[in-house]
């Protein structure tokens, strides 16, 4: 396996973890576009906890309807939902 060299959050200043395949291939290295928050990239934590919000807001949502959202977002990465890359329970 290649060395993976780390970026850093443009948020939170942590390193920006890679995405990697079933095999342990990084297949993905960049993180997540933290606009309109910060120029950068940014780590799903940031992603998920201050990025998404910002934009619900900004899209005219209420900070109750961008929670709710957000609530929607764990629940289906918890099913296994496609939103997180993942498969459905029904298609295993």
């Amino acid at each position: 396996m290649n060395k993976i060299e780390m970026k850093i959050c443009c948020i939170c200043n942590s390193p920006i973890e890679a995405e990697f395949t079933e095999d342990g291939d990084a297949y993905w290295l960049d993180g997540h576009n933290a606009e309109p928050v910060a120029e950068g990239r940014c780590c799903g934590k940031c992603n998920n906890n201050i990025v998404i919000p910002s934009r619900l807001i900004n899209a005219g949502l209420s900070i109750e309807e961008s929670i709710s959202v957000m609530i929607g977002r764990l629940a289906q990465k918890e099913q296994g939902s496609y939103l997180y890359g993942e498969k459905t329970n029904e298609e295993e």
